[in-house]
């Protein structure tokens, strides 16, 4: 019997029932058809009615989301396309291979100690040390190494997996294959891989390509030394680890970045602790918009081995200031020196003279101090004389040499070949340089205290009151400089000279420890060790020479030569050039001065800078003394006549020696006037002629009052006899 669909009431024929009946097309088929086209219409229609209750999707929740192919959007609504990350993987690749190219490894070469490293397979052996040559320093193995592998395990690095990281170290020391090696492992100590040195390859270095594997984190790297290796300098240098699979030339800025970043975290820094050898420590100051080598420098120096025994040096010239009271060993350093000028007052008045006090305080000011002591002196008053011809001298060993003649007084080296005395009051220590030796004396009673052979002449010396080293050519033109320490009359203690410069002229202080070196064909710079860093060459196809006899250092520590040309060696016969260099040796100006035949800096020459970047060059012309003054472009302003040597003061003031005729003289008879220069040179505060007229002042020293801040400045002038080659005589003048 046939039946309905409970649904869509569709007609359906039992097989055995309707078995007889005639088959009907309509009942059967097309009224069944209809019917499931109807309902399917009205779902279709029921669905179309039907309103998605579907959220965007968002960080805590499921739901709709919006593609996005930009790389710069801030959205958290939004899903990043494919080609999105792609462009942003390339970007970030950019940047790693621009911003850092080396070097991902702090310290990786042992400038800070082992500061972020450790020992591994024992606690002996290995060390950082300072590198006077082509490295800043470097880790090295010294003990044997025993039955244990002996490493030296840097902190963990954060690193990247299935990422190609390059890394790569100087080797030196390896006298077998497979004696040294640098291997990197990861967070958990796995090795990843290695690469050990060449056998006898000498100073070498190796580089290696890794891909982290899945799961890396962190990556570390060890300087090894393996088993059974005897004692033997070993040494590990500029290691590095970056990014990407080619090698980079090493840099240590990830250092400046964690360095600067530890300064917060800690209450006392050590500058200097695991360095090799004697040398100052310096702290530079920057402040100025221009780049400069500092705007301000404080130095720690002439330490001695006993804690708290060193001297400390601020280099600002632009003053000191400060706010508050200052203490020095719980005494007011302010209230101290009033005090002090209180007493020098009284002092003054109570031998007739006057002394003002303008702003009524109470106090003098130090050049009202300075007024008073002139009321009693005069201006440029004669204190003293001193004959410093050691010869014979009873009280020196034989073994010592005599000295012939004391060399002139002088805070350069850069106008005579006897220019060789100096005074420290605050070392109280006076230095004189004869024709074959040195002698260093007590300041305040002239106790001869130490002395030394300079095997022959002492053309050039300079001293450098910041660190208490003079500087100067033992034998002649033919040596390497020497250093002497004035406190104790040590000789190259610290200081290896440096034998690749055997042709001398003269020497400039670094004011770190070490100098600058001229000879006639190049300036080298030379670092506290005594090693030579870098040079500044002129001579050669140029057809130009330096005058060795005169150099010069302005305040802010540029340097100043004078070169000249011959036409035998290609060169313009005559001409003459100033050439100012930095600290760092690079040519800021080169300018012609002169052409002349009758123009020559010779021993007798020299340089001296104002404060305001102008330069005074010394020399003779027809046989007359002559200056020409430049300007901070090098450009020819002006030429002085007479003048012998000029030498500045603490406070900017010039100070010349000029050689006069005394009126009424036949034959004439030529003598010394010495005069005191405002710093722009245009105003002439006093001046006078040396007493003794058979005299003829050779040179000036300026020794500033540091012991008395504001009291007047002593000069030093040393004369000589036409008729004595040898005698150098040194007068002292108190002025203002």
């Amino acid at each position: 019997m046939s039946s309905k669909t409970p649904n869509v009431d569709l007609y359906k024929a039992d097989k055995v029932a309707d078995a007889d009946q005639t088959f009907n097309i309509d009942t059967m088929l097309n009224e069944n058809w209809d019917k499931v086209d109807a309902a399917i219409g009205e779902m279709r229609t029921e669905i179309g009615e039907i309103e998605p209750e579907i959220p965007d999707a968002s960080t805590t929740q499921k739901g709709i989301v919006q593609l996005d192919d930009t790389t710069n959007s801030t959205s958290k609504r939004k899903a990043a396309t494919a080609d999105a990350v792609r462009r942003v993987k390339e970007i970030t690749d950019t940047k790693i291979a621009v911003d850092r190219p080396a070097n991902l490894l702090p310290n990786s070469t042992g400038a800070y100690g082992l500061a972020g490293w450790r020992k591994v397979g024992g606690e002996r052996g290995w060390y950082a040390s300072v590198d006077a040559g082509i490295n800043p320093a470097f880790f090295q193995f010294t003990e044997p190494s025993g039955a244990n592998w002996r490493m030296l395990e840097s902190d963990q690095i954060p690193a990247i997996e299935n990422m190609e990281y390059t890394v790569g170290v100087n080797f030196n020391g390896a006298t077998e294959s497979n004696q040294m090696f640098l291997e990197v492992v990861d967070q958990s100590g796995t090795p990843i891989n290695n690469i050990y040195a060449t056998g006898k390859g000498g100073y070498h270095r190796k580089t290696l390509t890794i891909k982290t594997p899945l799961g890396t984190s962190g990556l570390r790297i060890r300087l090894g030394v393996a088993p059974n290796v005897a004692a033997s300098f070993k040494a590990f240098s500029l290691v590095t680890i970056h990014y990407g699979s080619s090698p980079h030339p090493w840099n240590d800025d990830v250092d400046a970045r964690i360095v600067q970043a530890s300064v917060t975290k800690v209450r006392a820094l050590e500058l200097g602790m695991d360095v090799a050898g004697e040398g100052p420590a310096f702290i530079d100051f920057h402040s100025g918009a221009q780049q400069t080598d500092y705007d301000a420098r404080i130095i720690a120096h002439n330490g001695n081995g006993t804690t708290g025994k060193g001297n400390l040096t601020y280099y600002a010239e632009g003053g000191h200031y400060f706010d508050a009271p200052l203490y020095v060993q719980g005494t007011d350093l302010k209230k101290s020196v009033s005090d002090l000028k209180i007493s020098v007052r009284d002092a003054i008045t109570a031998k007739g003279g006057k002394v003002a006090d303008a702003d009524g305080d109470g106090v003098s000011t130090g050049a009202e101090l300075v007024a008073g002591i002139n009321s009693l002196l005069g201006k440029g008053s004669v204190l003293g004389s001193h004959n410093f011809v050691i010869s014979p001298a009873p009280n020196l060993q034989a073994k010592n040499p005599v000295l012939y003649g004391a060399g002139s007084w002088s805070n350069e080296s850069s106008m005579s070949n006897t220019k060789n005395s100096f005074v420290d009051r605050v070392k109280n220590r006076i230095v004189v340089f004869g024709y074959r030796g040195w002698a260093i004396m007590e300041y305040s009673t002239g106790k001869l205290l130490y002395t030394g052979d300079t095997g022959n002449a002492t053309r050039y010396a300079f001293y450098d009151a910041q660190t208490g080293y003079v500087y100067y050519d033992p034998t002649g033109m033919n040596s390497s400089p020497n250093r002497l320490n004035i406190s104790n009359g040590e000789v190259n203690v610290g200081w290896r000279p440096p034998t690749e410069i055997n042709s001398i002229g003269a020497l400039v202080p670094d004011k770190m420890g070490g100098c600058y070196v001229l000879t006639a064909s190049s300036l080298y710079k030379v670092n506290s060790f005594g090693t030579v860093v870098s040079n500044y060459g002129k001579a050669g196809a140029t057809g130009y020479y330096f005058n060795t006899a005169v150099t010069h250092m302005d305040i802010q520590g540029n340097i100043y030569l004078v070169s000249y040309g011959t036409s035998s060696s290609g060169g313009v016969a005559n001409q003459h050039y100033l050439l100012k260099l930095s600290p760092s040796l690079s040519k800021v100006y080169e300018t012609a001065i002169l052409n002349s035949s009758q123009f020559y800096i010779n021993g007798n020459g020299w340089i001296c800078s104002d404060n305001f970047g102008n330069v005074y060059i010394g020399s003779y012309m027809n046989n007359s003394p002559i200056a020409i003054k430049l300007n901070s472009s090098g450009d020819v302003i002006q030429t002085i006549n007479d003048i012998h040597d000029m030498q500045r003061d603490s406070v900017g003031n010039l100070y010349v020696i000029r050689y006069a005729t005394i009126p009424g003289t036949s034959p004439a008879v030529i003598t010394s006037k010495y005069e005191k220069w405002n710093p722009t040179f245009s105003l002439n505060i006093w001046s006078f002629s040396d007493p003794i007229n058979t005299h003829h002042g050779k040179g000036l020293f300026i020794d500033s009052n540091e012991i008395v801040p504001g009291s007047p400045d002593l000069i030093y002038v040393s004369l000589s006899f036409f008729s004595c080659y040898y005698a150098s005589y040194a007068q002292a003048f108190f002025v203002n």
